[in-house]
């Protein structure tokens, strides 16, 4: 079992990887740091040791927390340590943990997502139904967020969505039942209003519900 500990770590010996495929809003992370301001961090980030010649001592890059920490680091907040979960991961899992942390609630750079999934099939072996099993979703939720529903400007007031691959499959963390309600409003509506095929309604209700939520 890999050991886990929660200590304080200097924020100057913390620094954000390189694969992160995760953004967040301006105005989101305004808010983080306003939110840091008043109540100091909330809960603790998380951490492996690293190697790093332009930091001094023993250091630290973020698997977990990346946007908790900028803020921390922003001129505005005063603080100089912050709890971390320190957890000894090699590359191929410390990826797979910020995707799996972040596929949740983050909002995806389409071309950071893709060039981590192609470098995770390649140093990892991993083939796509494995990394879909890894990160605990479907392979058609997997292919939807390597293509995005693209909605296509038409002058006929109906719904006409395109991408690469037309299948779709509502994913297991759709599983409260005001999400499953919502979803299945949203579909009716649209095969009683629309002249779309099933494929096609059914991204118009992934869409919906993400924007619902």
């Amino acid at each position: 079992m890999v050991e886990k500990s929660v200590i304080k770590i200097p924020v100057d010996k913390i620094h954000p990887n390189s694969w992160n495929p995760f953004s967040m809003k301006p105005e989101l992370f305004e808010a983080l740091v306003r939110h840091i301001q008043k109540e100091e961090l909330l809960g603790h980030i998380i951490v492996r040791p690293c190697d790093c010649p332009q930091i001094q001592g023993s250091h630290y890059e973020v698997i977990d927390g990346e946007h908790r920490l900028i803020a921390v680091q922003d001129r505005r907040v005063d603080l100089k340590e912050i709890p971390c979960l320190v957890e000894d991961k090699d590359d191929v899992e410390a990826r797979l943990e910020t995707l799996n942390f972040n596929l949740e609630h983050g909002e995806v750079v389409p071309e950071k997502f893709e060039a981590l999934v192609r470098e995770l099939e390649s140093s990892a072996r991993l083939s796509r139904e494995q990394l879909a099993d890894r990160l605990f979703i479907s392979q058609e939720e997997l292919k939807l967020h390597l293509a995005p529903v693209k909605i296509v400007p038409d002058a006929a007031p109906k719904i006409e969505l395109t991408a690469r691959n037309p299948t779709f499959t509502i994913s297991a963390r759709m599983h409260s039942r005001t999400d499953y309600d919502f979803v299945n409003s949203i579909l009716k509506d649209i095969k009683e209003r629309e002249e779309c095929d099933e494929a096609s309604a059914m991204l118009a209700v992934f869409r919906a519900w993400q924007q619902g939520k």
